[in-house]
């Protein structure tokens, strides 16, 4: 993931181990109940290793080959799994289990569609460096040949060589920010690409403000925009991008945590069940 590798989470819930012998009508229901469980478990039981290396090699720097067909693919057996799971009727003494048994499974899907929704954004948010790399760089060769980046004032035409430079920068921007489109609920992806779309957006604003402060000759509040501006320029692509990237590192392996927990809920549910029925 972001600046760490993502961590990875147990998909199953293997029930295999049964109560004790039959002849007892409450645990041979519980029995047959841990037996349904496997069996609906069966695709994921078979797929699990090679989900665990889809979620292994996931990253939001650079995602493999054919990585979205596979996060596709494990998607569909575990929604598959869910759907089995939930098709069965668990006996009265099983309900609670089975309660928390579909809740994990329910977040699995959920993990494997914001894994999905984040590799469609990981394209878009890469498209934009590009640009910005470029816009930055005339930027600095317009102000170097305008002579630095602080106004000292100057002739109306000296003044128009910033307010131009400015200005180009601050076009090149606008489309870009303007193609940043907030990415969806989903998406890993959402505070990165909020947080470099603000950032786009406020330094366009900072170059509109700049250009206009330069045509009314206000050299004090075209030194404090530009200040602000550069700032930002400084920023941007690094220390509130890397910060959001660490957020939904974090994020994301909060929700593996949650999972796993809620295995941990299901592996002592499940002794509980074991011990109450014999």
């Amino acid at each position: 993931m972001a600046a760490a590798r993502a961590a990875c989470c147990c998909l199953l819930v293997l029930l295999a181990v049964g109560c004790g012998s039959a002849g007892h009508p409450r645990r041979d229901a519980v029995n047959a109940y841990f037996a349904q469980v496997k069996k609906a478990q069966a695709a994921l039981i078979g797929g699990q290793g090679q989900i665990d290396l889809t979620l292994q090699a996931f990253s939001l720097t650079k995602a493999p080959a054919n990585e979205l067909q596979k996060l596709q693919r494990d998607r569909e057996t575990v929604a598959g799994t869910l759907k089995r799971l939930q098709a069965l009727e668990p006996p009265p003494d099983a309900r609670h289990l089975h309660t928390l048994i579909l809740r994990r499974s329910k977040l699995q899907v959920t993990l494997f569609d914001s894994l999905i929704e984040t590799l469609r954004d990981l394209p878009r948010l890469s498209a934009v460096g590009p640009p910005l790399t470029a816009a930055a760089r005339q930027l600095s060769a317009d102000l170097a040949a305008a002579g630095g980046t602080h106004v000292k004032g100057g002739s109306k035409a000296f003044l128009q060589r910033y307010a131009d430079a400015f200005g180009r920068y601050g076009d090149a921007l606008r489309p870009i920010g303007a193609g940043l489109a907030p990415a969806k609920g989903g998406s890993l992806l959402r505070p990165t690409i909020a947080a470099e779309r603000s950032l786009i957006v406020r330094s366009t604003s900072l170059c509109d403000t700049i250009r206009s402060t330069l045509a009314k000759n206000d050299i004090d509040g075209a030194n404090a925009a530009i200040h602000a501006l550069l700032t930002i320029t400084q920023t941007a692509g690094g220390t509130s991008v890397r910060a959001a990237q660490l957020s939904t590192a974090r994020a994301y392996n909060a929700r593996v945590a949650k999972i796993d927990k809620l295995g941990a809920s299901v592996a002592d549910e499940r002794a509980k069940l074991v011990q109450r029925v014999g």
